[in-house]
C-alpha cells in the first residue's frame, strides 16, 4: 500500500496500485474537474505533482498541457497510474453553493394578456385546402 497526501489539506490516505489517480482521489472524495469523466480528453483534472514518481508523460497530456505546466509538474490525474507514495497540489478548488431557502416570495398580480379561444377549423378537400 501507497500513501498519498494532499498538501493544501493535509489529508493523507493508503492506496492500492492499479487504478488511476483520479479514481483513487474521487474514492476518496477529494474534489478534482473531471468533465469527460477521466477519459483523457479535456484536460481539466490537473494536479501538481510535488513528490513522487507519476511515470513517464503521455503524448495526450504534451497535447493538452502547456510547456510551463509540464515544467512545473502539472500532470492529467486521469492519466497517471501512480506505484509510489505521492504528494499532491490540487489545481483547482471546490466552489461552495449557498442554496436559499429563506427569505419571501413577493405577491405578483396576474392578469396575462393571453386568452382562451375555441377555433373551429374544417377538414381541407382537394377543392379547398
Amino acid at each position: 500500500m501507497y500513501k498519498i497526501k494532499i498538501v493544501q489539506t493535509e489529508k493523507e490516505f493508503l492506496y492500492e496500485p492499479g487504478k488511476t489517480l483520479l479514481e483513487i482521489l474521487l474514492s476518496e472524495n477529494v474534489f478534482v474537474d473531471n468533465p469527460c469523466n477521466g477519459k483523457g480528453v479535456c484536460g481539466k483534472c490537473k494536479v501538481r505533482v510535488v513528490s513522487g514518481i507519476p511515470g513517464d508523460l503521455s503524448s495526450t497530456e504534451k497535447e493538452l498541457l502547456k510547456q510551463e505546466e509540464i515544467d512545473t509538474g502539472v500532470r492529467l490525474s486521469c492519466l497517471i497510474r501512480p506505484d509510489s507514495d505521492m504528494e499532491l497540489e490540487l489545481m483547482q478548488q471546490e466552489r461552495k453553493h449557498n442554496v436559499l431557502n429563506s427569505g419571501y416570495v413577493p405577491e405578483f398580480a396576474k392578469d396575462p394578456d393571453i386568452r382562451k379561444q375555441l377555433i373551429r377549423i374544417q377538414k381541407p378537400s382537394l377543392a379547398d385546402q
